[in-house]
């Protein structure tokens, strides 16, 4: 195998690894959205106060009810 036949197959790897990472991510945000909307919309309901906490811009975020 030629050498740039080799580089061109790392970066295709390399970028399948990416977006696989990137469309994963996606989905695990999309969930805890939807969580987080079920959860607070519980809250309100019952009259409390929604709190809504982010620890940092890697992780997800959370919610909870006071």
């Amino acid at each position: 195998m030629s050498k740039s036949k080799r580089n061109l197959l790392i970066a295709i790897i390399g970028s399948l690894l990416i977006v696989t990472f990137g469309v994963v991510r996606i989905l695990e945000i999309r969930a805890d959205h939807k969580i987080n909307i079920q959860i607070a919309e519980s809250c309100m309901d019952k009259g409390g106060t929604v709190v809504y906490e982010e620890k940092n811009i890697f992780s997800l975020s959370e919610v909870s009810c006071e």
